[in-house]
């Protein structure tokens, strides 16, 4: 009994620091710019943005506003924070859902989801999206599985973040 207790307690730190490890893949290549320009574009001169793209997009335009003043405007860096934000995700949905499932099969998952991430991690509006939709998925599924109408609600406040993320998304 002891060992497996022991056991667990070292797949619950290994597990997650694959999957941040995972979603560092290809950081030293440099920053991604094939697409990653134009939003990092929005997030340098959001304070000088106008017109509906600036509220389309409003959350990740802040966010990502917020994280090139931190990182003195570096794309490299942007880049690093952002695919360090993609593992969060995924260690976050490996947490919650190894309650319900193997979490052999749940890393599997993660590392699966993880590595079919297309787009540049830069692209806040996409991302931001993905992380609104998975604790939503989550809330749902601790709601249903414990019967509680407060999960509900909240599932329902975070697709609702969700939209606001990008406007789109409706």
């Amino acid at each position: 009994m002891k060992k497996d207790r022991w056991i667990w307690g070292i797949l619950n730190f290994l597990f997650p620091l694959c999957l941040l490890s995972f979603a560092l893949i290809g950081v030293n290549q440099g920053a991604d710019l094939t697409d990653t320009t134009y939003s990092m574009g929005n997030y340098m001169y959001f304070d000088s943005m106008d017109g509906s793209w600036k509220y389309a997009t409003f959350l990740a335009n802040l966010l990502g506003s917020r994280l090139i003043l931190i990182t003195g405007g570096s794309f490299l860096w942007m880049n690093v924070i952002s695919k360090l934000l993609v593992g969060l995700i995924a260690v976050i949905c490996y947490f919650c859902m190894k309650q319900y499932v193997s979490p052999y099969l749940v890393f599997a998952g993660e590392i699966i989801a993880l590595g079919l991430c297309w787009c540049p991690t830069v692209i806040f509006y996409n991302y931001l999206s993905y992380l609104f939709f998975a604790v939503a998925a989550l809330l749902l599924i601790k709601a249903c599985r414990e019967e509680n109408s407060s999960f509900l609600f909240l599932a329902g406040c975070f697709l609702g973040i969700n939209v606001m993320v990008r406007i789109p998304n409706v």
